[in-house]
C-alpha cells in the first residue's frame, strides 16, 4: 500500500488443501475478518484480479486464541507478495530532524550524563510514590450512591471502616475499650454494654414522671375536631399580625424572618382552599407517627444482657463467650493518611485487631509485591528473548536500560503530578515493559544494520506513528469520568510519552558510545 494507489484482495480459507471454503474481503490495509471461525487446521490463499494466486499458507486456530500473529507471518508477506505495491517516490523519513541527529551524534557524552542526572533525581523520588488502598477513591465522588455512601459514612456509627477486637470476657472488654477510646483517632467504641444503660433506676423514675404529666396530652380522653377552614383563615391572619406586630420597625434576621413568615400567612389565607388544605398535609404528614414514637419512648423499661435483642446480641457476644469491641475511626473516610494513622494507632495497642482498613492496606501490599514480582520475571523472560534474538550481553543491557529509565521517569513523574498508584491504574506497568522492549529493539538492530542517522530514518517514522495509534487509545481512558480508569489512562500516556523521549534522544547516544567501531 503506498500513496500512489490501493489494492484490494480476497483471503480464501480451507479446511483442506483443494478445498473450496470461506471468503472473506481485505480491506484497504490489507486486514480481514472471519468471526467465528472454529477452531482447528486451515490454509489460506490471496487472491486478487489480474494476479497470480499467493501458494497456500497453512496455519492453525487454537480454541479461544487469536489468530493474529500467525495471519501476520503467513497472510500479510503474501498480500504484499501478490500486490507487489509500488516504492515511495521519495524518504518517508524525517529529514528535517537531521540537526537533531547531528546534536546527538556530537554530545552523545553530555546527553548520556543528563539522562544519568535525571535518573539520580528521578530514583531519588521513587521512595514518595504511594499506592492508593482506598477502594472508595476510585468511583467518582458526584455519583448518586457514591455521594450518599460518604454522607453516610461521616457518621461514626455508620461509618465502612470500623475495626474489631474480640476480648475473652466482659470485663476485658470493658478494660480494653476504655483504653481504645482514648486514642485520638478513635471516634467511638462500642461493646455489648453499650445496649445497656447505666443510672437505669434514675432515668426510668424521670421517663414515669414525664409518661404521667404527658398522658392526657399523648392520650386525652376526648379528643376536639378539627377546625374548619374558616377558623383557619382567621388563625393566619391574627398569627400574621402578631409577627408584624412582633417585627415591628427592626432590620435584624429574626425580623426579616417573621416578616416573611407573616407575609406567607396572609396570602396563604388568602388563597383558595385546595392551597391551605394541601399546605396543611405536608406541614401535619409525620404528626401521628412522631406522638407515637414519644408514646413509646414513655414505655421503657429496664434493660439488661438478656433482654437485648438476639439480632443485636449475637454480633457482638460470641457462643463461646467472647465479646466483640467495635471501633469506629475520626475523620474523613476517604482519607488514607487517617485511615492509616487509625488502623495503625489500634494495631500498636491491640496487634491481633482486624477489620476494612487492616483488610484494605495489607490487600494493597499484596498487589503492590505481586506486581514487582511479575515485573521482576517480565524482565527476566524478556531479557532471555533478547538473548535469543541479540546473542549479546551489552546489546541486551543496551535495550533494558532505556526501558528502566523510562519506568523510573514515569514513577518520579507521578509523585511530581501527585498521582497514586491504585487498583486500576497499576495494570498499567506491565504494559511499559512490552512498549518499551519493542521500540529499543528497532534502534538496535538498526543500529547492526549500519543505520547511524536514526531520528531521520523511517524506522522513526514507524515508531511515531505506531505510538500515535497506542496514545489515542490510552488518552480515551485518560478522559473517563472514572477516577480509576482515567489514572489508567494518565500513568499509560506518562509511560508512552518518557518511552518515547527516552528511546529517541538517550538510545541513539547510549548506542554511539558503546560502539566500539565507532
Amino acid at each position: 500500500i503506498g500513496r500512489r494507489g490501493v489494492w484490494y484482495a480476497s483471503a480464501v480459507f480451507g479446511k483442506g488443501i483443494g478445498n473450496s471454503g470461506l471468503v472473506t474481503l481485505t480491506d484497504s490495509s490489507g486486514q480481514f475478518m472471519l468471526p467465528r471461525l472454529p477452531a482447528g487446521s486451515y490454509t489460506l490463499r490471496a487472491l486478487g484480479s489480474g494476479h497470480v494466486p499467493s501458494p497456500a499458507q497453512r496455519f492453525t486456530v487454537l480454541p479461544d486464541r487469536d489468530a493474529t500473529f500467525t495471519l501476520s507471518l503467513t497472510l500479510l508477506p503474501a498480500l504484499l507478495k501478490l500486490l507487489t505495491p509500488q516504492a515511495e517516490g521519495s524518504e518517508t523519513g524525517y529529514s528535517q530532524l537531521a540537526p537533531a541527529d547531528d546534536f546527538l551524534r556530537l554530545r552523545a557524552s553530555e546527553v548520556i550524563v543528563g539522562a544519568a542526572i535525571l535518573s539520580a533525581i528521578a530514583m531519588a523520588l521513587l521512595p514518595s510514590v504511594t499506592f492508593d488502598f482506598n477502594l472508595l477513591n476510585l468511583r467518582a465522588r458526584e455519583s448518586e450512591s457514591i455521594s450518599t455512601l460518604l454522607d453516610l459514612a461521616a457518621d461514626p456509627d455508620r461509618s465502612p471502616n470500623a475495626m474489631d477486637v474480640l476480648a475473652s470476657t466482659g470485663a476485658e472488654a470493658a478494660i480494653l475499650a476504655d483504653r481504645i477510646q482514648a486514642l485520638p483517632e478513635v471516634a467511638k467504641v462500642l461493646t455489648i454494654e453499650n445496649f445497656v444503660p447505666k443510672q437505669q433506676e434514675e432515668k426510668l423514675a424521670l421517663i414515669a414522671d414525664a409518661s404521667m404529666l404527658l398522658d392526657l396530652s399523648l392520650n386525652p380522653i376526648e379528643i376536639k375536631p378539627a377546625p374548619t377552614d374558616a377558623e383557619l383563615v382567621v388563625a393566619m391572619r391574627s398569627t400574621s399580625r402578631a409577627l408584624e406586630t412582633a417585627a415591628g420597625a427592626a432590620t435584624g434576621k429574626s425580623a426579616t424572618v417573621a416578616k416573611s413568615l407573616a407575609s406567607h400567612f396572609n396570602r396563604l389565607a388568602s388563597g383558595p382552599v385546595d392551597q391551605r388544605e394541601a399546605t396543611a398535609k405536608v406541614l401535619t404528614a409525620g404528626l401521628e407517627t412522631m406522638l407515637g414514637n414519644v408514646r413509646n419512648l414513655l414505655l421503657a423499661e429496664p434493660v439488661s444482657l438478656a433482654t437485648i435483642p438476639a439480632d443485636i446480641s449475637k454480633d457482638f457476644l460470641a457462643s463461646s463467650g467472647e465479646h466483640r469491641i467495635r471501633i469506629y475511626p475520626r475523620g474523613d473516610p476517604t482519607n488514607n493518611e487517617l485511615l492509616h494513622q487509625f488502623r495503625a494507632s489500634v494495631s500498636r495497642l491491640v496487634p491481633a485487631a482486624t477489620g476494612v482498613p487492616v483488610f484494605l492496606e495489607e490487600s494493597g501490599r499484596t498487589i503492590v509485591g505481586a506486581f514487582v514480582e511479575a515485573g521482576a520475571i517480565s524482565l527476566i523472560v524478556i531479557s532471555v528473548l533478547l538473548g535469543f534474538a541479540l546473542r549479546s550481553i551489552k546489546d541486551i543491557i543496551i535495550t533494558l536500560a532505556p526501558l528502566v529509565l523510562a519506568g523510573t521517569l514515569t514513577l518520579a513523574t507521578c509523585v511530581v503530578l501527585g498521582i497514586r498508584l491504585n487498583y486500576a491504574n497499576i495494570i498499567a506497568l506491565p504494559l511499559l515493559f512490552g512498549i518499551g522492549v519493542a521500540f529499543d529493539i528497532y534502534y538496535v538492530m538498526a543500529w547492526r544494520q549500519g543505520v547511524r542517522d536514526l531520528l531521520r530514518a523511517p524506522l522513526t517514522r514507524a515508531i511515531i506513528f505506531s505510538a500515535m495509534a497506542t496514545s489515542s487509545g490510552f488518552g480515551a481512558l485518560w478522559f473517563s469520568s472514572h477516577p480509576g480508569t482515567s489514572s489508567m489512562g494518565a500513568l499509560l500516556m506518562i509511560s508512552l510519552v518518557w518511552i518515547l523521549v527516552v528511546v529517541l534522544l538517550v538510545l541513539p547516544p547510549l548506542l554511539r558510545l558503546t560502539d566500539r567501531r565507532i
